[in-house]
């Protein structure tokens, strides 16, 4: 049945009369294999397609609104223009699939039509799926939730993410340029080496995510929620493998050591890097040299600088409850409004103090 139904949709779309629209509102279809069928403009509300292989398909402009992809296998699939809402991606891998264009929409009179209140449609679910170098450019994704899913490499130039739901997704290198995601909850997203030039952020929740390497050229972080935010712009001599040890250790700060690694930056040269408001605290930096580094607003709890080389450098409102500074050089450096104080939580036995023995000022 699945075969004639294929070959009159071939048919419609190719303009023989005697072709039929494919009708698959509600079907049964998990785990079937539909790699490469031209499914464009095809009727699948409420579809359950769990775990099926659409690898390659043409899902173009259809009407998806309630369909089930979970798990399924859309790798390189095209789903540009589809109505979207309410359908669930969860666990899918939609690696290299196109999405750009795909769009809320509603039914009103008769017939589909644009969401005109984003923030009363029903949202798309990309849970936990795999979106590495998908195309979600210009889709109007408005309350999407792609909790924990793999964007990275994705292209999402223009897209409506507004109120979506990214806490704890990686968007490694992903071009998020003129993205509005006003009022997205973006909290422990991984957005080393995005690109956010003239995105729309009022109101989007960036605590604790990584900002490290993100162009931000025409965006206004400062309309933002960043509390917390992992953000740095190192450049100089920087390796790779330090920016990346750095990406680690706001993971392992971030969940308390249950992911990333404890940064051990011994002896490095780190000099000249931007560090403004990242959280290092715990690090290991003993004889790094951070000279005319900005560590302004920087979290440095607990963090072993001893012996580091801080020597013009800018630690502007810096937090350094903890720190052991001793045999550090800070020539130079801008301690203005430094804090020094205990560690939060610590009792009154329990004192954290921060080690400036034989610092040298």
């Amino acid at each position: 049945m699945l075969k004639q139904l294929r070959q009159a949709h071939l048919a419609w779309l190719g303009g023989d009369g005697a072709g039929r629209q494919a009708e698959l509102s509600f079907a049964e279809l998990s785990g079937r294999d539909l790699s490469g069928w031209a499914l464009r403009k095809a009727n699948l509300i409420g579809t359950r397609l769990a775990g099926a292989n659409l690898r390659g398909t043409d899902l173009g402009f259809s009407d998806l609104f309630g369909a089930d992809f979970t798990g399924a296998r859309l790798i390189g699939s095209d789903l540009r223009g589809c109505a979207l809402a309410g359908s669930r991606f969860t666990a899918a891998d939609l690696s290299g699939a196109r999405l750009g264009e795909g769009r809320l929409l509603l039914w009103g009179q008769g017939e589909m039509t644009a969401a005109n209140e984003p923030s009363g449609a029903l949202g798309v679910s990309v849970a936990e799926a795999r979106l590495v170098r998908a195309d979600l450019s210009h889709a109007d994704l408005p309350k999407a939730d792609l909790t924990g899913s793999d964007l990275t490499g994705a292209r999402l130039t223009g897209a409506v993410l507004t109120g979506a739901r990214m806490a704890n997704p990686i968007v490694r290198n992903a071009d998020l340029s003129a993205v509005d995601l006003r009022g997205a909850d973006c909290r422990s997203a991984d957005l080393s080496g995005a690109c956010l030039d003239c995105a729309r952020v009022d109101g989007t929740d960036f605590e604790r995510a990584v900002l490290i390497g993100v162009s931000l050229g025409g965006c206004d972080l400062k309309r933002a929620k960043g509390g917390g935010a992992i953000f740095a712009r190192p450049y100089g001599s920087t390796s790779s493998s330090a920016l990346a040890a750095i990406q680690a250790h706001g993971r392992w700060v971030a969940g308390n050591g249950a992911s990333g690694e404890q940064a051990v930056l011994e002896g490095l040269n780190l000099a000249r890097c931007d560090f403004r408001g990242v959280n290092l605290s715990g690090a290991q930096l003993s004889g790094a040299d951070l000279s005319r580094s900005l560590l302004n607003d920087s979290l440095l709890l607990l963090t072993d600088l001893s012996g580091a080389n801080l020597d013009g450098a800018s630690l502007l409102r810096a937090r350094l409850t903890g720190a052991n500074l001793s045999h550090a050089s800070l020539r130079g450096a801008d301690l203005s409004e430094v804090s020094l104080g205990e560690a939060p939580g610590s009792t009154e036995g329990e004192r954290t103090v921060t080690r400036l023995c034989e610092a040298d000022f």
